[in-house]
């Protein structure tokens, strides 16, 4: 709901839902399917294609569904700035990406780490959505 509110999106009623766990009598379905229109998230799971509403977020998801809900492309930095997010993580570019535009910065020092599975709280979303989306809008 807050990545579309901030983008400007409108909740979208499709006729079928996308994801076998998100019904349409769900509050959030039409930001899930809004998102998933924009090509912003992609689910959790496949066969059926499932969102997994009730499952926490980690700093890695919200890395990727940021970046694309802001139309930030991914990174290709040869040296990864964070020890724990290598060149191998799928969404490696994702989180260069953030980082060089200032929307994030870590969780820890000595080495600088990301802590990619951690679960996002609303603070800190909050901040990463605000600063990931002042790089379109300025």
């Amino acid at each position: 709901m807050w990545v579309c509110r901030a983008a400007g999106w409108s909740p979208l009623a499709s006729g079928t839902p996308a994801f076998a766990d998100v019904p349409a009598t769900s509050p959030y379905y039409g930001y899930i399917e809004r998102l998933y229109a924009q090509r912003v998230i992609a689910g959790c799971a496949t066969n059926p294609l499932r969102f997994c509403p009730n499952a926490p977020v980690t700093r890695l998801q919200a890395a990727v569904v940021l970046c694309r809900a802001a139309g930030i492309a991914p990174c290709d930095k040869p040296t990864p700035t964070f020890a724990d997010v290598p060149r191998t993580n799928p969404a490696y570019g994702y989180v260069e990406a953030l980082y060089a535009h200032g929307a994030v910065s870590g969780c820890a020092t000595g080495p600088l780490r990301f802590c990619p599975t951690a679960p996002v709280t609303r603070g800190p979303m909050a901040s990463m959505l605000c600063r990931a989306l002042y790089v379109v809008w300025w």
